[in-house]
């Protein structure tokens, strides 16, 4: 792995990702392309009946005939639903590591911003509540204490901040112990 992904340890993200990130990740143009058909020779006798739908249509026949026939048979030889593309089928990714499931850039941030907090606090002079972190991470604006709050509502505050620093942190463990074996991200 650490042929493929290099030193992972630098500051600068993008510079990593150019170098690295976007061949180990990125997916391969599909062999198969939505195309017209004009001649017998572009048929490939590799094609199976899963993979493509070859289909004959009149032309003069009415358009909204031709789409609600489309329409009928999309729906039921077409498994797929609308939406972003779910990452259950292994085969379907082209990616020299390929996604193991769909992940949001920002959450992802965030995660790493508290495992870098959670991790750097393990070693500071002066240990920081799970609850300072959330804050200092403005996690949950909603959730900063203000001196407005009465005491109660400034521990539910805080209890609630240390249960999604916490959350956070756990997410992150399980995605860098996963990343370790080559599966990223983990489910969490």
């Amino acid at each position: 792995m650490y042929k493929d992904f290099g030193d992972v340890r630098d500051e600068d993200f993008r510079l990593w990702w150019n170098a690295n990130g976007i061949a180990l990740f990125k997916e391969q143009p599909k062999a198969l392309v939505l195309k017209e058909l004009v001649s017998k020779d572009e048929w490939l006798d590799e094609w199976t009946a899963s993979q493509v739908l070859i289909v004959a249509v009149p032309l003069a026949l009415p358009k909204n005939q031709i789409d609600k026939f489309f329409s009928r048979l999309l729906k039921a030889r077409h498994g797929g639903q609308r939406g972003r593309k779910a990452l259950s089928d292994e085969d379907a990714s082209t990616a020299r590591y390929p996604l193991n499931r769909n992940v949001s850039v920002a959450t992802l941030k965030t995660q790493l911003a508290v495992y870098d907090a959670i991790e750097a606090n393990k070693t500071a002079d002066k240990k920081r509540a799970l609850a300072d972190i959330g804050i200092s991470l403005r996690l949950q604006p909603n959730n900063i204490p203000t001196s407005k709050d009465s005491p109660s509502a400034i521990a539910d505050k805080r209890m609630q901040l240390s249960s999604t620093v916490s959350r956070y942190y756990k997410q992150a463990r399980l995605i860098v112990d996963a990343t370790a074996d080559g599966v990223f991200p983990a489910k969490v």
